[in-house]
């Protein structure tokens, strides 16, 4: 039930205050205390320029956080739904859930695509969707506290949009399907990865090439080395099988 403080609120509220509101109602299913928190959730750092003027304006510090928090309330869940299961699986079924592109179509999922605010961002092309999904959990975090973050992810996220069988049976390793390949027909793969040199353009800190036979065939960016070498991988993997 909608509190008579949020309606008397609502009343004081521009047109475009008052349609995030009830996007946070409609599409996240609770209504928000602290709306400037969701606001700067989805706030990409392309804006920072017409916003506050820096790092606090934007949502890479609350999607540090929510990535944590994520993190924590996943591994807590894993750990209680799979109760035999060892440390092993568990981190490969975490990595499942929490890669980004299952992050992205979580984003999706609750429409936020419709409402990151950002500079000329390609939201197809870029990761900004899976780390406002980030943020929008440390978000919550801070307005709502753990337990109602908690109840919220699992309910919300995991249980309704996860698919758990499928999991289980996916191979998203997809650097060692690429050196399986490759060692069944005797070529060699590389990888060359090392700090990104086109930060400028890309906040992904890390790059990572595929050399097959010491040839480039691809290359890719993340957050981490492993990622970038993940994501080319993928890429290296598409391009073998057309």
């Amino acid at each position: 039930m909608i509190s008579l403080r949020y309606k008397i609120k609502l009343l004081f509220c521009d047109k475009s205050e008052k349609e995030f509101c009830t996007f946070v109602k409609t599409h996240l299913g609770f209504v928000p205390s602290r709306v400037r928190l969701y606001k700067k959730a989805l706030t990409h750092k392309s804006v920072l320029g017409r916003c506050e003027g820096n790092a606090w304006g934007c949502n890479e510090r609350l999607e540090f956080l929510g990535d944590s928090i994520l993190d924590s309330i996943i591994s807590e869940f894993l750990f209680t739904h799979y109760a035999r299961e060892d440390e092993g699986f568990l981190t490969k079924m975490r990595s499942k859930i929490v890669n980004r592109k299952s992050l992205n179509e979580m984003a999706l999922h609750l429409h936020l695509e419709k409402y990151i605010i950002a500079n000329n961002l390609n939201l197809k092309n870029n990761n900004a969707l899976g780390n406002a999904f980030e943020a929008l959990i440390g978000a919550i975090y801070m307005d709502k506290g753990y337990n109602f973050t908690r109840n919220y992810v699992i309910d919300t996220i995991l249980k309704k949009y996860i698919n758990f069988s499928v999991l289980e049976s996916t191979d998203s390793n997809f650097k060692s399907q690429l050196i399986e390949i490759t060692q069944r027909s005797r070529r060699t793969v590389n990888f060359l990865t090392a700090e990104n040199p086109e930060e400028s353009i890309s906040s992904k800190q890390f790059m990572s090439k595929v050399l097959i036979d010491d040839v480039e065939l691809c290359k890719a960016y993340g957050y981490t080395k492993k990622e970038a070498e993940q994501n080319a991988s993928e890429i290296a993997l598409q391009i073998i099988e057309q």
